[in-house]
């Protein structure tokens, strides 16, 4: 017998609420990192002889253009959960739904932001995440922040935006939104730093349960928020975190065996720590991993392995993996120097913020090794990475500034003043009769961080 209209949407309300787990935990995995366990529970919500029935309602009523319907099949879709995985398939279901329902909307600006299955388009992300915010999203507000946060194609990063979505955000008690407050305080992302407010901000989030909070706390607590280093809390915060399965947690514990920091220095449990969060896709864990291997130091050495899970963590988009796998082919640790490898992989980690990898390019630019050469362009990243704090970048200054004419001096000055997260070196054009100067440059090698002696 068909369906009525009736009865479906009493089914549908229904189904709703057996699929509850499934559909609101996939809203909260895409806006707020939820654990994949929570998704594999939600996976087992129905009955296992109800399931197919339940998504022939499904299919029948979004077909029919309930929005509802439409939302919740794209969200199945979306994480295979009793149909294959199929981003094309949620695409068009939550597409349709887009304009009516917030959910929807919300999980394709995720989609978007994250590039998953689909090209990345920050655009696009934006404007899905303003649309689920007009129909009355909370979560979009801590999303739309973090678009900002992270720029991409079609936005540029604008710090100062993404603190206000991150405020609102917080003000509905999204407990993601406490996290991403406490980065910008932490690391001056569109406010002075001020690690006060970091812990505070921190604070709110891991007793809102949010598990990445305890990662960074234990990484703020390792610092000292009065300068003063709380070893003992930072572990069992990087503890807390690796109990919820957090690979950063992992990675953290790894930190501090290695570093002896609040206990005793053990490089093979480092190892053991390190490679765990590498095997759960820690990029930074990768790098350590690679780092030990390289060298030998709580395992026996293997150069070769410990170079495939350093350029692992660099093809992932690690702007420091990136930068680390860079300047092994510069400086030709364990492998042969490749002047043109390295900058493949400098030049994005020089542009993501990575001060090492800035002034290796900077290195790169100013020996013609790798890349034309090119004093000004050299000048400009040397000077960022100094800006940034890098104190090897900042000695060198002085010395590199006399391969520069005077007005080349100020320009490349004027361009690293200017120069954004995210964004290349912009150079006024080159002056006309530029007269090259022939002394060869005598430049230490830039330091390789956690390689170098």
């Amino acid at each position: 017998m068909p369906v009525s209209r009736a009865m479906g949407y009493r089914n549908l309300r229904e189904g709703s609420r057996r699929f509850a787990a499934a559909l609101l935990s996939l809203a909260g995995f895409v806006g707020a990192g939820l654990a994949h366990a929570d998704v594999d529970a939600a996976q087992h919500a129905l009955p296992e002889n109800k399931t197919a029935q339940a998504i022939a309602q499904y299919r029948s009523l979004a077909a029919a253009g309930n929005p509802t319907a439409q939302t919740s099949l794209g969200m199945l879709y979306m994480r295979g959960l009793g149909v294959p995985r199929d981003i094309t398939a949620a695409v068009h279901w939550l597409s349709l739904a887009a304009d009516k329902d917030a959910s929807a909307a919300f999980l394709l600006g995720s989609i978007y932001q994250a590039g998953n299955g689909v090209p990345r388009n920050a655009a696009k992300a934006l404007e899905y995440f303003d649309k689920a915010q007009s129909l009355g999203s909370v979560l979009a507000e801590n999303s739309i922040g973090a678009v900002y946060q992270t720029g991409g194609p079609g936005v540029k990063i604008d710090y100062a935006q993404a603190v206000l979505h991150f405020r609102k955000a917080a003000a509905a008690n999204i407990a993601q939104a406490f996290t991403n407050l406490g980065h910008c305080y932490a690391g001056g992302l569109g406010v002075p730093v001020d690690k006060k407010l970091a812990y505070q901000a921190y604070r709110k989030a891991a007793d809102l349960g949010e598990p990445n909070a305890f990662a960074d706390l234990a990484a703020l607590l390792y610092e000292g928020v009065d300068g003063k280093p709380d070893y003992a809390a930072a572990m069992q915060w990087y503890r807390r975190a690796a109990a919820r399965g957090l690979p950063a947690g992992e990675a953290g514990i790894g930190f501090l065996y290695e570093h002896g920091a609040g206990v005793e220095k053990d490089l093979s449990t480092a190892y053991s720590w390190y490679l765990l969060a590498a095997e759960h896709g820690n990029a930074g864990a990768q790098v350590s991993v690679g780092r030990l291997l390289i060298r030998g130091e709580g395992v026996t050495a293997n150069a070769q392995q410990g170079l495939k899970w350093i350029r692992q963590a660099a093809q992932s988009g690690d702007a420091h993996a990136q930068s680390v796998y860079g300047l092994i082919y510069q400086q030709g640790i364990a492998v042969p120097k490749d002047y043109a490898a390295a900058i493949k992989w400098l030049k994005p980690a020089a542009m993501a913020g990575d001060v090492h990898a800035q002034f290796g390019l900077g290195w790169a630019y100013m020996t013609g090794l790798g890349i034309k050469k090119d004093e000004r362009l050299g000048y400009t990243w040397e000077s960022i990475a100094a800006a940034r704090g890098y104190k090897f970048a900042e000695s060198n200054l002085d010395g590199n500034a006399a391969y520069l004419t005077a007005e080349e001096y100020m320009q490349a000055k004027a361009a690293a003043e200017r120069w954004k997260v995210g964004e290349d070196v912009d150079l006024a054009p080159e002056p006309p009769g530029r007269a090259g100067l022939v002394r060869a440059l005598s430049l230490n090698a830039p330091f390789l961080p956690g390689l170098g002696p």
